[in-house]
């Protein structure tokens, strides 16, 4: 319902607390807690997801088999941007 919005999306961006990425299924999530900061120790947050319309705006050919595929990237950084 959230991706009706803006089906053409390929980038979703929020660094508030709470926010959380748009999974397409059950499978592939990220761990629940999501790992700490390497370097602090810190709790990581969402910050950005790439949505499966990013293939298509990169002009990635699906009949290649080295094609990259995914129905999500979700990128998680440091809560204190320690990097």
């Amino acid at each position: 319902a959230r991706l009706a919005r803006a089906p053409a999306q390929a980038v979703r961006y929020c660094f508030e607390e709470g926010a959380a990425p748009l999974w397409a299924g059950k499978a592939g999530r990220a761990p629940d807690p999501v790992p700490a900061c390497p370097l602090c120790g810190g709790p990581r947050r969402f910050e950005m997801q790439l949505m499966p319309q990013a293939l298509h705006y990169l002009g990635v050919d699906a009949a290649d088999d080295k094609a990259p595929d995914f129905a999500t990237v979700a990128i998680y950084t440091c809560a204190a941007s320690c990097a």
